[in-house]
């Protein structure tokens, strides 16, 4: 159970997922087209490319800081859950243009202290957009979409499903990890119309306190 505790532990590291991006018209239109036209933030977003006071440095900007709390790491028919884990993020500017520090520590009794210097990026590329690259420094970028003051992103680890969910509201900041396997244990077929369900099997959650 201990070595399966590791496994998630490591792969919560894989923060944030990377895929090519189409032209900057194709990405305003699928802003719009996966935000509902009741949602509160519809509006805020559409006019994210022609607002200079809109755009995503300006939102980037309330999230720096450094924000402490508890991570619970539960793992499926594992008797060793929940795992607690200290966790420390720290956001910061730098020298470089949209660019920030997007620092992560983790303290465990099982597996020490671990830091990880991570950047969050927002290239050219996707500039007027509400897109960045979490930039993990070994050649892992991973794609993060920005909706309603909450990072998303979604990427695999050796075929196994990530789903992460990071939300500030005031001075808090809300981690959310969910895994699922690749096994396929429900499936419905019928003209053309399919549904897969696989097992969540880990889930990693943290409310954080900003400190400083």
């Amino acid at each position: 159970m201990k070595f399966l505790s590791f496994i998630i532990f490591w792969a919560c590291f894989f923060l944030f997922s990377c895929q090519n991006q189409p032209n900057s018209g194709a990405k305003n239109k699928k802003v719009e087209h996966y935000i509902s036209s009741d949602h509160s933030s519809l509006s805020f977003l559409t006019d994210w490319h022609d607002n200079p006071d809109l755009r995503p440095n300006l939102a980037i900007k309330d999230w720096l800081g450094v924000y402490e709390g508890t991570m619970k790491m539960y793992a499926l028919n594992s008797p060793d859950t929940p795992h607690w884990v200290k966790l420390v993020v720290e956001i910061d500017t730098t020298p470089v243009v949209n660019q920030w520090v997007w620092r992560v520590g983790y303290t465990s009794s099982v597996y020490g202290n671990v830091v990880k210097d991570y950047k969050l990026v927002q290239p050219d590329s996707f500039k007027g957009t509400p897109q960045y690259w979490t930039d993990e420094n070994n050649g892992i970028l991973l794609q993060n979409s920005y909706f309603d003051n909450t990072f998303y992103n979604f990427y695999t680890v050796n075929g196994s499903y990530y789903n992460c969910v990071f939300k500030r509201f005031g001075d808090l900041l809300f981690y959310d990890i969910y895994t699922a396997a690749p096994k396929v244990v429900s499936e419905y077929n019928q003209e053309g119309f399919e549904v897969k369900s696989m097992p969540v099997f880990s889930s990693q959650s943290a409310v954080l306190k900003k400190v400083k």
